[in-house]
């Protein structure tokens, strides 16, 4: 079974769906109707925190996971970023 397809059946599991996806580079990230977002790939697996509300999207970068919140738009990401919000980007 595909790693994708194995995800959405733990997420079956857990009673939510998956609203959004975004693949890029070694990983995949999954935004769920709870407002969570899940990503894997290249050996790990990690969530980015959502605040209250969640987030409404996701994207995956090549070396970073960025997601909107469902508040105030504010965009929060984690990979490879600087302290200035700046994400590192080696595809170009």
């Amino acid at each position: 079974m595909h790693a994708f397809q194995e995800k959405l059946e733990t997420f079956k599991k857990l009673n939510t769906e998956v609203i959004g996806v975004s693949v890029d580079g070694i990983h995949t990230c999954a935004l769920l109707d709870t407002g969570d977002v899940v990503c894997w790939g290249d050996g790990i697996i990690y969530s980015i925190i959502p605040p209250a509300g969640g987030f409404w999207a996701v994207d995956a970068g090549l070396t970073h996971a960025c997601a909107i919140t469902t508040a105030d738009d504010t965009v929060v990401c984690v990979g490879a970023c600087t302290e200035e919000g700046e994400c590192l980007d080696f595809t170009t």
